[in-house]
């Protein structure tokens, strides 16, 4: 086992309440450049905070037909249709919020703009009989990337946020439900990783391209299904992505996830199926059991995914990366609300 260090260090900056009822995973949504991120209040509240200004908050108002779910989703079949908000997205204006999610019978969004009350929108025209199940700004600002399924089928689709006009779609075979979404935005590339984490099937991977006003699917070893798997972002040039499995830690090339390398955690650690990239190094959530308890480490990798150090970690389930050297945590607390955190990193 190698030495634990000192080379990582946190400390609490911020903490406030998430009430995430039955939403699925992430709880927390943040804008494209990690400037600012948006979280569950209430049954019908979401609230916006930006990393330049932790305690100052920005509540944002959901209609009851779009409420946070409050009722366990199936755990057979598709979740797509689940009643109320299945995904949160956060422009990078750090201003607006966008829900996702199904209402009656059609797929439908509610826009949260500061200062200006809630706009719902109708998503049928673009999504037909599909119900979002992830979503994500680019990086302009201009359109949506959105994941979504149902029974039969899945796709990919890109959005013009001014009117959620349909600008792209592209469609593919649904993986095994239920399966949970999420969408991670390339760093150099106007592109996503769809990753749709499935149970014990497995986690599957679609790679999706927009260029010259078409969105392009591109085949990658992930598209039949890996390990079950997280991420820990990509290298800073976008040319190979991280993944995390529960026993090992992965470098995959861009964009066809071949494998580059891999480093085997050993008996003694077990990971948590992400982490995250600051300080040119990805930084792995992982758990160490030992006779006192569970034991939260971070531990720092390479590019050549060489272990540089096994450190103490903030507690929690991590959420993801707010700004250069910021991480959201969430309490580990079993019903009911549970407690956020905002820890500064050193590396």
């Amino acid at each position: 086992m190698t030495p634990r260090s000192t080379l990582l260090r946190s400390s609490k900056l911020s903490e406030l309440t998430i009430a995430p009822g039955k939403l699925p995973w992430p709880w927390v949504a943040f804008s494209p450049e990690r400037t600012a991120f948006a979280l569950p209040v209430a049954r019908t509240t979401l609230a916006l905070r930006a990393a330049t200004s932790l305690e100052r908050e920005v509540r944002f108002e959901l209609p009851e037909s779009l409420a946070i779910p409050t009722v366990a989703a199936s755990d057979s079949g598709t979740t797509s249709r689940q009643p109320g908000v299945h995904a949160i997205a956060v422009h990078p204006d750090g201003r607006t919020v966008v829900a996702f999610g199904w209402q009656g019978d059609l797929p439908a969004a509610c826009i949260g703009r500061a200062g200006i009350a809630s706009e719902l929108v109708d998503l049928g025209p673009a999504l037909g009989d599909m119900g979002p199940m992830a979503a994500t700004f680019t990086r302009d600002g201009e359109s949506i990337w959105v994941s979504a399924e149902s029974s039969t089928r899945a796709a990919i689709l890109r959005l013009r946020f001014r009117d959620f006009a349909l600008e792209a779609k592209a469609a593919f075979a649904p993986a095994p439900p239920p399966a949970a979404h999420e969408l991670h935005l390339h760093p150099v590339e106007d592109a996503v990783l769809l990753m749709m984490a499935c149970g014990q099937d497995g986690t599957f991977l679609r790679v999706a391209r927009f260029a010259d006003g078409r969105l392009e699917l591109v085949a990658s070893q992930g598209n039949g299904g890996l390990e079950p798997c997280g991420t820990a972002e990509s290298t800073d040039d976008g040319t190979r992505v991280c993944l995390v499995a529960a026993d090992r830690v992965e470098l995959r090339r861009w964009p066809d996830l071949s494998l580059e390398s891999q480093f085997e955690l050993g008996d003694e650690r077990a990971a948590n199926y992400n982490g995250v990239r600051m300080g040119g190094r990805f930084v792995v959530s992982a758990t160490v059991e030992d006779d006192e308890g569970d034991d939260d480490r971070a531990l720092l990798f390479s590019d050549a995914l060489t272990l540089e150090d096994d450190a103490p970690a903030p507690p929690g389930m991590w959420a993801g990366r707010l700004g250069r050297d910021r991480l959201v945590t969430i309490g580990r607390e079993e019903n009911g609300e549970r407690t956020a955190f905002v820890h500064g990193i050193r590396i």
